[in-house]
């Protein structure tokens, strides 16, 4: 095997070597796009969560007047 030779081979090694942790950046920034994504659901879940929570707090209110007609009758008829 003549210098030339392996001086090309060990250029095609670099070469490999260099690709695999291109690809492997490549990955780490995939599972980061992945991981920010999964964060964006959870915040729009916490959203939804608290909007169900501000709708049953106007349902209490609009309910509010008719519970204590309610309790105040069986207050009275007791």
């Amino acid at each position: 095997e003549s210098r030339a030779e392996r001086e090309r081979e060990r250029e095609r090694e670099r070469d490999e070597r260099e690709r695999e942790r291109e690809r492997e950046r490549e990955r780490e920034r995939e599972r980061e796009r992945e991981r920010e994504r999964e964060r964006e659901r959870e915040r729009e879940r916490e959203r939804e969560r608290e909007r169900e929570r501000e709708r049953e707090r106007e349902r209490e209110r609009e309910r509010s007047p008719f519970l204590v007609m309610e309790d105040l009758c069986m207050c009275v008829c007791v």
